[in-house]
């Protein structure tokens, strides 16, 4: 590859160019993309408040069925439940739709969520996550429960019952109420739309109903593209015996010329549409509005339909539209890519990428868990600073994402995901698009080919892509090509490896299978990825990035974490990053150390956005300075579930504990360890030289205790916690734990600690 010196001339001559796409049709419309604000216009008053469906207070109390050592205090309009409390069954009838309950309870913490159950008891649909009880039983405290997207009537639901856990002393209650709100309130409101899922396909949408219309103006720009949108009728909300159809009308201010398009609104999935006004009524100020049209009646004899509309965007026939690509490779060692010196894992497609672009050798993920690390990506910010440490919590709402920054810029943005935690982790938030698992994960192929189906849509506009996939975590299982590709029994020598065999392969007689399954899954990606490209010359010519989120322990012999990302070291910090772009330098590679929280600056300045905010700093730009120093740059992590904490400089890597998983009184055990490795003769961290380099520890220690208490500790959103056993057992199934999340007032770790640790390692006065 080039050396660096040629690479920095080449910085200096290129500038820093947007990518480009191709188009045959000519350039019509306006430039830029336009998000389209609607405002709801109500044929008739909709209730905002929801409607009782069944009450139980007072003498009815005795019809709910709590468990044994339960009674009711008549007196008092009471239920106390009994000690070992797990369920209080509702209903064994139908009583019609609601899509909330209201709970009256004094209690002493716990928590209680819905499960509906068929004719055999089993479970068909539970409510999103655990809703807490109080934490004071002085007084009664009204406690709502959200129903999941199933009507509670469906055939498949016989039985819905309240589930407990968690509680210190058994509640009591007062009251218990079913509410129904209106159709229309089941879906994001106009105001503030949000992501509407029907099968693994999310967009940005909001409620639309065949009694409140939405409508906007079209300014005389905005009325010369085309108007883009989807509509769908999610499956919880269809209406048997009616059909329906989405009436797009315009019409100028006086209505003397109007025209009327109408379009079929599927069930259960988005149909998408694109509509160019015609061309007497383009450049001029037009009302735009959205309404449904219906035919038939229900079975109840009501003909109200409610249907998800998509933020309408307006756009134009670009010859060159952008393309930013972000790709992030779950679980993917920095070693295993083909242009990396150990030569572990063959990747022709990701090595013609680099040979085109820059290859960042030196890249340190910000921790060992995939939503910390990808919200760090998304947001700029290190995890000290977000503050999110494990798979069960989301970044707070009020962090700016990229893929904001990016649709502020006129982008319409897109999310292909290959795993289910990172849908509620935040970084979806700013994408019109999202596609997600149904289940827990699923391999890239699926999650390209829904990206294949959005890229059919969007010709002509700019786009941001996040394409994220799942395939080298555990357990590692590619297609058969790929499970044998570096696996030849024959051609071993030496003595079988010893250490613990994954739980998924028990059969598994020689550990080093497990390995050649791992690098099968990394060159498994690396062909989905060439047919995309294939498929998508536009994508040729995008400004890409691609990294890797965490690393992954192979054999460890000295901890159980073998087949892991558990534990921070070279294995589970090192990962791959590669940019390219239309103009970049090429085969050229950086020894400079960098970190992933700068990778979003990076694409938003080599997209030719260097005036939009967001925080980090340019890799390119970076890459050139002080090259001389790059042995002193000192780069900080912050492990899973907040155990450990570390910081990199040259060599050496110094490990701080910090808690463990237990609490007492609410607040995490500290554990403040120290231990050090030379990384370059020990990347597994299994020897600690802490003992005979104590100066160097103590002198490193210090640097990560200051950068922990630079951490803006207030402004953590600890709100997006998912403690529910729902989001633990996908976690499980995943082969992650629970985060157990520090509180917003406790910080990283107390500088002026005496334990052990702390003692034998005392900070250095600056």
């Amino acid at each position: 590859m080039a050396p660096l010196n040629r690479f920095l001339l080449l910085l200096l001559a290129v500038p820093l160019l947007p990518a480009c796409g191709t188009s045959q049709a000519a350039e019509r419309g306006p430039k830029e993309i336009f998000r389209l604000d609607l405002e709801a216009r109500p044929k008739t008053p909709i209730a905002e408040k929801p409607a009782l469906v069944r009450e139980w207070s007072g003498p009815d109390l005795r019809d709910l069925k709590p468990n044994r050592g339960s009674q009711v205090d008549y007196a008092k309009g009471e239920l106390h439940l009994g000690a070992d409390v797990r369920r209080l069954d509702l209903l064994t009838e139908d009583c019609g739709a609601f899509d909330r309950v209201v709970l009256e309870v004094r209690a002493k913490g716990g928590r209680v969520k819905l499960r509906f159950e068929n004719e055999k008891g089993k479970q068909v649909a539970v409510s999103d996550g655990a809703t807490d009880l109080p934490h004071v039983a002085s007084r009664f405290q009204t406690v709502m429960i959200e129903v999941p997207s199933v009507l509670p009537h469906s055939e498949e639901v016989n039985a819905v019952v309240l589930q407990l856990a968690g509680c210190p002393e058994p509640p009591v209650i007062r009251s218990l109420r079913l509410l129904h709100s209106e159709p229309e309130r089941w879906l994001p409101p106009a105001e503030a739309p949000a992501l509407v899922m029907m099968k693994t396909d999310g967009r940005l949408a909001m409620g639309l109903s065949s009694r409140m219309p939405l409508e906007t103006t079209l300014t005389e720009e905005e009325s010369r593209g085309a108007l883009a949108f989807a509509c769908g009728i999610p499956a919880y909300l269809e209406r048997e015996g009616v059909r329906a159809k989405l009436v797009v009308t315009l019409a100028d201010r006086d209505h003397a010329d109007a025209w009327i398009e109408r379009f079929d609104i599927p069930v259960g999935e988005w149909s998408s549409q694109t509509y160019w006004p015609p061309e007497e009524a383009q450049g001029r100020e037009l009302e735009l509005r959205f309404s449904i049209e219906t035919r038939g009646t229900s079975s109840d004899g009501d003909d109200l339909v409610t249907c998800a509309l998509s933020r309408p965007i307006v756009e134009g026939v670009s010859l060159h539209p952008s393309t930013v690509l972000l790709i992030t490779s779950d679980t993917h060692r920095g070693d295993h890519i083909g242009m990396a010196p150990e030569h572990l894992a063959k990747t022709p497609f990701l090595d013609s990428l680099a040979a085109r672009g820059v290859l960042f050798d030196d890249c340190q993920s910000e921790g060992n868990n995939t939503n910390p690390t990808h919200i760090s990506i998304m947001t700029g910010l290190p995890i000290r600073d977000h503050g999110v440490i494990g798979n069960d919590a989301s970044v707070g709402e009020g962090v700016t994402t990229l893929a904001e920054r990016f649709a502020q810029s006129g982008y319409q943005t897109f999310a292909a995901v290959s795993a289910i935690h990172l849908t509620w982790s935040g970084c979806e938030q700013g994408f019109d698009r999202l596609s997600a698992p149904r289940g827990l994960q699923h391999d890239s192929r699926e999650t390209i080919a829904v990206l294949d189906r959005w890229l059919e849509d969007s010709p002509h506009r700019s786009l941001f892509i996040w394409l994220h996939s799942f395939d080298p975590h555990t357990p590692y299982t590619p297609p058969d090509s790929f499970e044998r590709m570096y696996w030849n029994e024959k051609k071993l020598r030496g003595p079988k490896p010893e250490g613990e065999h994954p739980s998924w392969g028990k059969d598994i007689e020689d550990l080093r299978e497990v390995i050649a399954r791992y690098k099968g899954e990394i060159s498994y990606f690396d062909t989905q990825l060439e047919k995309l490209f294939e498929d998508w010359p536009r994508l040729n010519d995008a400004t890409l990035a691609f990294i890797g989120d965490h690393g992954e322990n192979m054999i460890h012999p000295t901890e159980k974490w073998s087949w892991s990302h558990r534990g921070l070291s070279r294995d589970t910090l090192h990962v791959p990053l590669l940019l390219t772009w239309p103009g970049a330098p090429e085969a050229v590679r950086v020894s400079r150390p960098v970190q992933q929280h700068d990778v979003g600056r990076t694409l938003l300045d080599l997209a030719g956005l260097p005036e939009v905010e967001f925080p980090g700093r340019n890799l390119v730009l970076l890459s050139r300075e002080n090259p001389e120093e790059v042995g002193d740059i000192p780069l900080f992590a912050v492990g899973a579930n907040a155990l450990f904490a570390s910081v990199r400089r040259g060599p050496w890597l110094l490990v701080q504990g910090l808690y463990t998983d237990k609490r007492i009184k609410g607040k995490r055990v500290p554990l403040h360890l120290v231990k050090l490795y030379d990384i370059t003769k020990d990347p597994g961290c299994r020897n600690d030289l802490a003992p005979q380099n104590h100066e160097l520890a103590c002198e490193m220690r210090t640097l990560l205790v200051r950068w922990l208490e630079e951490a803006d500790v207030e402004g953590w959103n600890k709100d997006g916690l998912r403690g529910d056993s729902e989001t633990r057992k996908k976690l499980a199934s995943l082969g992650y734990s629970s985060s157990s999340a520090l509180p917003s007032d406790n910080p990283w770790i107390n500088p002026t600690c005496t334990c052990e640790f702390c003692t034998r390692f005392p900070l250095i006065d600056d």
